[in-house]
């Protein structure tokens, strides 16, 4: 098998067979973070996962989309076998190999405001989700409800469900959850760290002309209670 083409080249091809105008609609599209999209795109890495779903959701041709061979579609014509990467083999462990991973339940905090200088307390809600995608499971993780349109620029809309990791390394731009020692939380833009505070970003709601100014707050760390770099996006809830 050929190997596939360079991972900007499959990005492309992902946001012209999504009819995705930009990286953030394609990551909302496929249900990730915009942060994942542009870390593949420096890493140079597409995910195997990507390719399956947009196979499934948007029913193209894994062969058009890996090495732009054949149809776009795989209904155009004689649909061609997906050639996908064949998995690795699971690591064998004193002779046994490993039991695959299972797919774990996640707790939803509840909502969680986007919305300007909004810090509201999350009421956790009486049911768990799973995890979307192919995010390795942690204890740690957690889910909200988008609440608002203050982080529609970042791809996150009103009743987005967010899946959380306190574990996962911030780097500026990331979309997080932070929540104060008072109990309120919110959905921000990591802008970036200063000297015992964080600054952190939304948007305020469009004007009349659609144009957004950018909403800009700083945190003292010592309010912090906890910050989580949003991992996985699903649409809805």
């Amino acid at each position: 098998m050929k190997p596939a083409a360079p991972s900007g080249q499959v990005l492309n091809r992902l946001k012209a067979g999504a009819k995705a105008g930009s990286d953030t609609e394609l990551a909302v599209m496929l249900g990730v973070t915009q942060q994942s999209v542009s870390s593949a795109r420096s890493k140079g890495k597409v995910p195997d996962a990507w390719i399956r779903i947009a196979a499934e959701r948007f029913n193209l041709s894994a062969d058009w989309l890996l090495f732009g061979a054949g149809p776009t579609y795989r209904d155009e014509g004689t649909p061609s076998p997906e050639r996908l990467p064949a998995p690795s083999p699971p690591p064998v462990i004193g002779g046994c190999a490993e039991p695959p991973l299972v797919k774990r339940e996640i707790p939803v905090l509840g909502p969680a405001s986007c919305g300007p200088a909004d810090w509201l307390a999350p009421a956790p809600l009486a049911f768990r989700l799973h995890l979307a995608g192919d995010y390795a499971y942690n204890p740690e993780l957690f889910a909200v409800v988008a609440m608002g349109c203050g982080m529609e620029p970042e791809g996150i809309h009103q009743g987005f469900v967010l899946f959380c990791d306190p574990r996962a390394e911030l780097v500026p731009g990331d979309a997080v959850f932070v929540e104060k020692t008072d109990g309120t939380a919110a959905l921000r833009r990591f802008a970036r760290p200063v000297e015992q505070r964080i600054v952190l970003q939304c948007w305020h709601p469009p004007k009349e002309d659609g144009t957004r100014e950018i909403y800009t707050e700083e945190l003292s760390t010592a309010v912090l209670k906890r910050i989580a770099c949003v991992v996985v996006v699903r649409r809805k809830a």
